[in-house]
């Protein structure tokens, strides 16, 4: 690739890759960053493409609101402990559209596409590690990880809360609630996340519970969660668990679920990573089932396939000459 040129406003960088088509690029797919946000096709084909590279970083809380004000999102409350899972469910979520479309949905960019790559990589074959784990998040502050899907021609964007255990634990704790949490009041959807890699024993399920339980209570204490957003209980790290233990861990979600009332829609034993690759094809399908879940969005844009699976998108030419983004 060329030094970048023309910033886009949405993107760090921009660089250009020369000559095709909107119908059929001259550039093949494997030439291209796996880092790539948007593909925009110049309508005057003589001219040279633009392929925007960014998003090396989480949205800011400031950012994400920014975004919720130029289109319509829908916000993801990831809430759990630490080391329960909540980053890696979402990374793995993701790379599932590495290879093109899953459960009926493609991928149609993100604005934080290089931290959920970089958050991946040690995930990969090619990181040289005996095992695939995810980076702890960093960051004290809130932020968001953005993915922008199709389905049936239709787009709609996510904002997933990328948030350190440590923070929910105040929650647990009583330290702060409702109001007090950010972000919660502005959630569509709230998935708390138990760590099934602490479940094997009693004690262990018992504790887990126990803290879920109370970062319910924390969630939806006035000022938290609205009354209308959905909670799914999600146990992470299920293939941890004995095939015997399975049946006893989801009896108590469901015990847990009935405590809390109708505002469980779900509870689910999912397994993002191991041997078990049906098990977590199914898995992660049941969470985007969910996460897509009355989808709202516009037919705005046309997928371009390319040979290798992998998908990118352009404007149609009234947006580009209305200059919507």
């Amino acid at each position: 690739m060329t030094d970048p040129t023309e910033p886009a406003e949405d993107t760090p960088e921009a660089v250009e890759v020369p000559g095709g088509t909107a119908s059929e690029p001259a550039v093949a797919a494997d030439d291209l960053s796996d880092d790539v946000d948007e593909l925009e096709l110049n309508p005057t084909t003589s001219q040279p493409r633009k392929v925007f590279v960014g998003g090396e970083a989480p949205l800011t809380v400031a950012e994400g609101f920014q975004l919720m004000a130029e289109r319509e999102c829908r916000v993801v409350l990831v809430a759990g402990d630490a080391n329960a899972g909540k980053t890696t469910l979402l990374v793995e979520l993701w790379a599932r559209f590495l290879t093109g479309a899953f459960r009926g949905r493609r991928f149609a960019g993100s604005r934080t596409l290089e931290a959920f790559s970089r958050m991946h990589a040690s995930a990969r074959a090619s990181s040289g590690l005996d095992a695939a784990v995810t980076p702890r998040t960093p960051h004290e502050a809130p932020q968001f990880l953005h993915l922008r899907l199709e389905e049936a021609g239709r787009l709609a964007d996510y904002l997933l809360t990328d948030v350190r255990g440590e923070y929910f634990e105040q929650v647990v704790d009583g330290e702060i609630s409702g109001g007090d949490v950010e972000l919660a009041a502005r959630a569509d959807l709230c998935i708390v996340v138990l760590n099934g890699d602490s479940m094997e024993s009693g004690a262990g399920l018992q504790e887990t519970l126990f803290r879920a339980q109370h970062l319910l209570g924390g969630l939806l204490m006035p000022g938290g969660l609205r009354d209308s957003v959905p909670i799914l209980l999600v146990c992470t790290k299920a293939d941890l668990l004995d095939a015997n233990r399975r049946p006893t861990v989801d009896a108590e979600l469901a015990k847990l679920a009935e405590r809390i009332g109708d505002r469980i829609t779900a509870t689910l034993l999912v397994s993002t990573r191991g041997d078990d690759r049906e098990y977590i094809e199914e898995s992660l399908g049941q969470i985007l089932e969910r996460l897509t879940a009355a989808q709202a969005g516009r037919p705005e844009a046309t997928p371009v396939e390319h040979s290798d699976g992998r998908y990118f998108w352009r404007r149609t030419t009234d947006a580009l000459k209305a200059g919507e983004s």
